[in-house]
């Protein structure tokens, strides 16, 4: 389920036209190492959250910086939110797994930091909202 999410997540990102929305930036902390890239998701409902990023309705890859990686999304619309990261440090676009457990080996983390149990964290759990100003959300990226 995870390798679904990043096979979504390498298509193109999902921008709104200039003047509509706001700015949706995402403080990524717990980032331990500049090497590899942060693969960044903004979902606008529970469908595909967070484990199928074609359903992710922006995306966007980003270098890896430590000890906070920043993220900008522009012209998110109002609405319900919510974030979701994977910190790639082998650079090979995809969610490495563990072999016993399909348990994601990289740091991933949820905006509200969300967490799941056995499982991906909810998109209720990590939601937040966005009006007609710009949003700041920080969240923690850790290993499982």
């Amino acid at each position: 389920m995870w390798r679904v999410w990043v096979v979504g997540l390498l298509s193109v990102s999902g921008v709104a036209s200039a003047g509509e929305g706001v700015r949706v930036t995402l403080q990524i902390t717990g980032v331990a190492s500049a090497e590899g890239q942060l693969m960044v998701a903004l979902y606008d409902a529970p469908a595909g959250f967070p484990a199928d990023g074609a359903k992710a309705a922006f995306r966007q890859l980003t270098p890896a910086v430590s000890p906070v990686t920043t993220v900008v999304f522009e012209g998110v619309p109002p609405g319900t939110w919510a974030g979701f990261a994977v910190h790639d440090r082998n650079l090979n676009g995809v969610v490495d797994l563990r072999s016993v457990i399909p348990m994601p080996k990289e740091p991933v983390g949820a905006t509200r930091d969300a967490k799941g149990w056995f499982g991906p964290p909810h998109f209720d759990d990590a939601s937040f909202a966005v009006g007609a100003t710009d949003v700041i959300q920080r969240f923690k990226i850790a290993s499982l």
